[in-house]
């Protein structure tokens, strides 16, 4: 193209916002929107683009592009900026901007600035058109950088001799022209721009799939760990369930993953001896009475209440008359003085300073879920920071022997969520956009025992220590 030996204007281009998932139009507005200009004189252009990202974008005047476009990768961190000369001979000129969006259902649309260029020398008359001639020698131009150069920022000194023109700053490279004077011939020059990161090189990546190791499908009393758990991949954090154990094996470089489980072995209790004597280390069974495990001194174990079980042995302070009703049979009371069903002791019940009661439940034939179990501070009583409940199918199960999802701590109300898995995981997709989410659970299997803990270590005095077990939200008889 002819370009001005003496003027030029600049165009400044801001990057593109963010691209959206959606097809978008991205509107570039370019200003001003109208301007006259003499020859002689300097105009900035401004483009400015929104609404989405662009991987390219260049100048056009009179819908011809004058500038090589500027491969941007969808880069929105920076502007980019050009600089363009001004037409030698006088006219009415267009300007506007193209892009190319980086998502290829967008829209590009650019709005035009129109720009008179007068002469810059008129002869007499207020309507001629006649330029002054130059009588100056023509100078060619050339670049004052090599164009193997590798530099950090644009160079100080960019033509020798000549004028600049066309900058542009693009992520790895510099480039801009130097105008000859006075007639004379132009050059094109360039600049390696090492500022920018030079880029990855190709990786080469082996795809693997995960696979389970040899502790898939075995029986463990603890969480197995270590090569066991992988052949291939990487092991995910061990999940302790109720029944079992579960991990993942990540594959990886887009390799496939593999879930692997083993079985949670628990000790079997023998059959309750009955009879009398010392505590037996046996449970004495569902519906018999209270219970203390000879181990374990500090803990009472309980059937849970009941309004059919009209002599319940749950302490009546503790927990109400029955579940369903939480205010009656504890008024000025803070203990429960009962008897052991094996050794016919008289057994008094107190929490804090240690102590422990263990209820037992018993589930009907069908369980569903998301039920829930817990305890509450009653009546304003205190119960502690460190009030630590559990549910077990071992009556010497403890806080931290409990699976995670089979216990919960807290100073108020802390609850336990049962389910019939151990985890249900739910899939919805709303406004394109899929969620992916798991709930889990204790599990609870239909018509089988299962003990509730209940422990907090704060000694406590008078009526402080009351709570009340909310059972009526649970999946657990009556």
């Amino acid at each position: 193209m002819t370009l001005n030996k003496t003027t030029h204007w600049v165009g400044l281009a801001v990057a593109a916002m963010a691209s959206s998932a959606h097809a978008a139009t991205i509107n570039c507005t370019v200003t001003p929107a109208n301007s006259v200009i003499t020859q002689g004189q300097s105009l900035q252009l401004a483009a400015t683009c929104d609404g989405g990202a662009l991987s390219s974008i260049e100048w056009l005047r009179d819908g011809a592009s004058i500038t090589k476009p500027v491969n941007l990768s969808g880069d929105t961190s920076a502007p980019i900026h050009y600089t363009a000369p001004v037409e030698e001979s006088e006219g009415d000129f267009v300007y506007e901007v193209a892009g190319v969006p980086a998502n290829g259902s967008d829209t590009v649309v650019s709005s035009k600035a129109r720009v008179v260029v007068k002469p810059s020398a008129w002869t007499t008359g207020a309507l001629l058109t006649t330029k002054a001639a130059s009588t100056a020698a023509a100078v060619n131009a050339s670049c004052a950088v090599s164009s193997s150069t590798s530099v950090t920022s644009l160079p100080a000194q960019l033509c020798n001799p000549g004028k600049p023109a066309l900058v542009i700053t693009g992520p790895t490279y510099f480039s801009w022209s130097c105008l000859g004077l006075n007639g004379g011939s132009d050059a094109n020059c360039y600049a390696l721009n090492s500022a920018s990161p030079p880029p990855p090189p190709p990786p080469d990546p082996v795809l693997v799939n995960g696979s389970c190791g040899i502790a898939n499908g075995s029986s463990y009393t603890s969480a197995p760990t270590g090569t066991s758990l992988c052949d291939k991949g990487t092991a995910s954090t061990v999940s302790v369930l109720t029944s079992s154990y579960s991990w993942n094996c990540a594959g990886a470089n887009g390799g496939t993953s593999a879930s692997c489980s083993a079985t949670k072995t628990t000790t079997t209790l023998p059959p309750p001896p009955g009879g009398t004597g010392t505590p037996s280390s046996v449970d004495t069974g569902y519906e018999s009475g209270l219970w203390v495990p000879s181990t374990m001194p500090k803990r009472t174990v309980a059937d849970q209440s009941s309004a059919q079980m009209i002599g319940s042995y749950v302490p009546g302070c503790l927990n109400g008359l029955y579940a369903k009703d939480s205010s009656s049979a504890c008024a000025g009371l803070d203990s429960f003085t009962g008897t052991t069903a094996d050794t016919g002791a008289a057994r008094t019940v107190k929490l804090g300073s240690g102590n422990e009661l263990v209820l037992r439940y018993m589930t009907g034939a069908t369980v569903t879920n998301n039920k829930r179990i817990k305890v509450l501070a009653w009546n304003g009583g205190s119960v502690g920071v460190n009030m630590r409940t559990w549910l077990s199918t071992d009556p010497l199960a403890t806080y931290d022997s409990a699976p995670a999802n089979c216990k919960a701590a807290g100073a108020v109300t802390p609850q336990i969520t049962t389910g019939a898995q151990e985890s249900v995981t739910t899939t919805t997709t709303a406004w394109g956009k899929t969620t992916t989410t798991t709930a889990y659970y204790c599990k609870v299997d239909p018509n089988k025992v299962y003990y509730f803990g209940i422990a907090f270590d704060e000694a406590v005095s008078g009526l402080s220590g009351r709570f009340q077990v909310d059972e009526s939200g649970s999946d657990f008889l009556p």
